[in-house]
């Protein structure tokens, strides 16, 4: 009797185990396709001149890099939530550089960055 009692005990907890090992794979798998999508760059035209685009390009392991930006060099960036990516750089300013973090609203429908406190909207480049 106490054997049969462990034996359905033993079973039970396996399949419990790779129930909730199974869910948690999925789960991350889920996450590692939605930042896969943001992956590529993001780019608008530079006010000054039309025929030059600015932006920024995400990269796989979080790595970000600016597009056209010197002044404004990015080196890594997450995911927050669902609609918030932020962005962390440099500043560099007359010899001067400062740490930064800029945050972007995700539009997943219209495929654009709007970087928060700005005017400035990054459109998924093709």
């Amino acid at each position: 009797m106490r054997r049969n009692i462990f034996l359905c005990f033993s079973i039970f907890s396996i399949s419990v185990i790779f129930t909730s090992c199974g869910n948690v794979s999925k789960k991350n798998n889920v996450e590692k396709a939605d930042t896969v999508s943001l992956l590529g760059r993001w780019t608008t035209i530079v006010p000054t001149d039309s025929t030059t685009e600015m932006g920024i390009e995400l990269k796989a392991n979080g790595v970000a890099a600016s597009v056209n930006m010197p002044t404004l060099p990015y080196d890594r960036w997450q995911k927050v939530n669902d609609s918030t990516i932020a962005i962390h750089g440099t500043s560099v300013f007359d010899g001067e550089k400062m740490e930064l973090t800029d945050t972007f609203e995700l539009n997943t429908e219209k495929q654009t960055l709007n970087q928060c406190g700005t005017d400035i909207v990054y459109k998924r480049a093709n």
